[in-house]
């Protein structure tokens, strides 16, 4: 992966074993990635340090970046850009929006007239809270706790009402 990665960034190209290329050099390239969180996750004690929040945050991923990937390809990065996590309010608008897209596809698609009580959100937002990594789980956590038994009550009932 990492050899693709730097054929990508040193000519600007990628070319399969056919000889086929796709062109990369008007692109922008944006990695993704958990370094470095358990670490900042952990809260190390700003108590006394020199550097504020930001520059513990920049410098905590810097270091795990330098142990994780080989110079060639840390030189090809143009930035590093650490991002802090969700709040809890922040979370709770994104899960509030995807019930909705979620809520008019049940309607639309299957005509069902889908109810998901405060609870059940809320419930939803603390188990992403506790896992604390960001908003990936929550297509797993939607099946978990509505998908599955919406599909049961689906299959039994076909279209309607159905509160959760």
């Amino acid at each position: 992966m990492i050899n693709i990665l730097l054929q990508i960034l040193d000519e600007g190209r990628l070319t399969d074993n056919a000889g086929r290329f796709a062109d990369f050099r008007n692109t922008i390239i944006i990695m993704t990635g958990n370094i470095a969180a358990e670490k900042l996750t952990k809260g190390a004690s700003l108590g006394f340090m020199q550097k504020s929040k930001e520059e513990f945050c920049k410098d905590s991923v810097e270091k795990e970046v330098k142990k994780i990937f080989s110079p060639e390809l840390i030189n090809r990065i143009t930035e590093i850009i650490p991002f802090n996590n969700f709040s809890k309010s922040e979370i709770m608008k994104y899960v509030k929006s995807y019930i909705k897209n979620f809520k008019s596809n049940c309607k639309a698609k299957h005509k069902i007239n889908l109810i998901i009580s405060e609870g059940i959100i809320d419930e939803i937002c603390t188990e992403i809270c506790d896992l604390n990594m960001g908003l990936r789980p929550l297509e797993r956590i939607m099946q978990k706790k509505v998908e599955n038994d919406l599909s049961k009550w689906i299959i039994n009932n076909k279209t309607g009402t159905y509160k959760l």
